[in-house]
């Protein structure tokens, strides 16, 4: 396992754009051995249950986590492989890892260490499994073999033997293994008798012949002699084809490889002449990927919108598709020499992004440029500097007057667009631990405290410096401290405030009474944490809670928990939720970012794995600009 590594003392701040075009953005990034590969020949890859990425080269294996890249020794410092040519990996099961070398295979497990070694393979094998798991392997003398967990060997099946350079892919359904070979598609039965099997009746699925045959480890893709693309059904033995690929072929060769990703658009590539990506909106036209050398394997991610390209000599190349850019800051680029976390972003009319912080004080960075993320040198206003209350900074909020709030540990600040400056706002009650600001309207101001409670406000306008008057305090469940812990505040599309409690779950005002109502949840939750709301976004019909278990959708009929990896989720911990204008929701977690398709319920996960340079976020940083353009802030760090 990867051992914690020293954090940098600086935190970045996640710049996300979500683009308009229908196809989605294409976000290409380059690993290499200037980013610390062993050799930049990728034979093959493969990513794992816990997505790291393992790439063979010519010279050994390396690991990569989003961010860096490991040596298989770095990882594994005890263990040792048969060769260093890595031919093939395949996860057979999570934990258990198999490496295809030019001296063996190799079963590797990825808790211990351990390596075992099959020396009777010495390359050119292919190895698949079935849909147990049970790996199989062809031969390079075309011996077909299956592998005995109880004896730890591989036994050989009677009464089948082919030419391993006329099989292009191996797959299995049922009791049934297919041979995609250069002169058609063949089934053959296989009998199991215990733990051995032998090879029965051989049906001829189809005789055109093929010139390639691949799996990405859902579907198989086949290319007939005339060039015809297609999509082979394993269950139905059917093949669909998708488009005429006659001229890429004639243009750069033969192929190597072909995935589909999360859109079922296909990347194809060539052993000598870069890849391509196939839109399936646009008839799976080719538009070239711009990478001039010869490609040896693609592998797509089960989690992400990521494909990988293992190329001769460039590295491996990572392709993440989505209707977003990405791109980042981070505090070294600053230069500002800030530790501690994120808590709150906003981007003010005259264009300042203001970056809260928590015990740092206030960063403005001024003509800030969303497309290239330019701005003017960057300020830091603190306490000892300026009339900022505190240096811990935890929520800001746009009025109707050209002003910023601003929230703080000690009370309450007001930006002044106009003059430039920051000033203290009085108050007539002591607020403090202020981690929420909302003004509803040109005379009321809400303000969530940690401990002491919900304050709605009424905000004298008539000096230069707005005035708090008539505040009314909120308290809930037994009225003590713990108990109105509320960490945030947002406005549904009514512009009707929605409050946060940690340990008490999402309150809403009720005008009628003028008390604080809680959102009951319906269903009995196995864990108190989904009790502890972080953020919440409500419209007519949806209310979604951001808990310390999951994410709560809410509608009058139906209550839903989602969490954990049974429902596609990084981690169960929601720091805070933005609804994109395209209805999707956008929750950061101490794992990534997941973006929430209401739809289809399923998410889709944006981490280090597709190049961002953060993956732990924070309580309350998050902002969306009316042009879609979404802001995290988080923590710098790897496990």
């Amino acid at each position: 396992m990867i051992k914690l590594l020293a954090k940098r003392l600086f935190i970045p701040v996640i710049i996300m754009l979500l683009t308009t075009t229908g196809a989605g953005a294409l976000n290409i990034r380059r690993i290499s051995n200037a980013d610390g590969m062993s050799n930049s020949a990728a034979l093959s890859l493969c990513q794992d249950y816990n997505g790291m990425l393992w790439i063979g080269t010519c010279d050994g294996i390396n690991l990569y986590d989003g961010r860096h890249v490991y040596p298989f020794s770095h990882i594994y410092p005890e263990s040792q492989l048969s060769g260093n040519i890595i031919e093939g990996i395949m996860e057979i099961k999570p934990g258990e890892i198999w490496i295809q070398t030019n001296y063996g295979m190799n079963r590797i497990n990825t808790d211990t260490g351990m390596v075992t070694t099959f020396g009777q393979f010495h390359g050119h094998e292919i190895l698949r499994k079935n849909s147990s798991g049970r790996p199989f392997v062809i031969d390079e003398d075309g011996r077909l073999y299956c592998f005995d967990a109880d004896t730890d060997e591989f036994r050989l099946i009677t009464g089948v033997r082919t030419d391993r350079d006329d099989v292009l892919e191996l797959a299995f359904v049922a009791d049934r293994m297919l041979l995609f070979c250069r002169d058609g598609i063949k089934s053959v039965r296989l009998q199991r008798s215990g733990n051995t099997f032998t090879a029965g009746e051989t049906d001829i699925i189809s005789d055109r012949p093929l010139t390639f045959a691949g799996s990405d480890g859902r579907v198989t893709y086949t290319v007939t002699d005339d060039g015809t693309l297609t999509q082979f059904d394993v269950a139905t033995f059917s093949n669909t084809p998708l488009t005429s690929i006659a001229s890429l072929l004639a243009q750069r060769g033969a192929l190597s490889s072909i995935v589909a990703d999360h859109s079922g658009n296909l990347y194809i590539s060539f052993k000598t002449n870069g890849a391509v990506r196939a839109e399936r909106n646009n008839d799976y036209r080719p538009a070239d990927l711009g990478i001039n050398v010869g490609v040896f394997s693609l592998a797509s991610s089960d989690e992400q919108d990521v494909v990988w390209i293992g190329s001769d000599c460039g590295g491996v190349y990572t392709c993440s598709t989505g209707l977003f850019d990405v791109k980042t800051i981070t505090y070294s680029d600053l230069e500002q020499m800030i530790s501690n976390p994120a808590r709150c972003l906003f981007i003010d009319p005259d264009n300042n992004l203001w970056v809260g912080t928590k015990g740092d004080g206030l960063l403005q960075l001024s003509d800030f440029d969303t497309r290239y993320l330019t701005y003017r040198s960057p300020r830091l206003w603190r306490s000892d500097n300026s009339p900022l209350r505190h240096n811990s900074v935890f929520a800001f909020s746009g009025s109707s007057r050209p002003r910023m709030w601003i929230a703080t540990e000690e009370g309450l600040n007001v930006y002044d667009y106009k003059t430039g400056r920051i000033s203290r706002v009085d108050t007539d009650v002591n607020m403090r631990w202020l981690h929420g600001v909302v003004e509803t309207n040109d005379t009321t101001l809400w303000t969530a405290s940690v401990g002491q409670g919900v304050y709605r406000s009424r905000i004298d306008n008539s000096g230069p410096t707005p005035r708090i008057y008539d505040t009314r305090q909120f308290l809930v469940g037994d009225r003590t401290f713990s108990d109105n812990y509320f960490f945030s505040i947002s406005l549904d599309e009514s512009n009707k405030p929605v409050f946060s409690n940690r340990g008490k779950g999402t309150y809403i005002y009720d005008e009628r009474s003028q008390t604080l109502k809680p959102v009951a949840l319906r269903e009995s939750y196995d864990s108190p944490t989904v009790n502890d709301a972080f953020a919440a976004v409500k419209d007519d019909t949806v209310m979604w809670i951001g808990t310390g278990n999951g994410l709560v959708m809410q509608t009058p009929t139906r209550e839903k928990l989602f969490r954990g990896e049974l429902t596609g989720f990084p981690n169960s911990t929601i720091h805070t939720l933005l609804k994109h204008p395209s209805g999707d929701i956008w929750a950061s977690t101490n794992k990534g970012i997941v973006i929430f398709d209401p739809a289809t319920e399923r998410p889709r996960i944006i981490d280090s794995r597709i190049g961002v340079d953060v993956t732990e976020f924070s309580d309350g940083a998050a902002f969306i600009t009316p042009d879609s353009l979404l802001i995290f802030g988080g923590i710098d760090g790897i496990a």
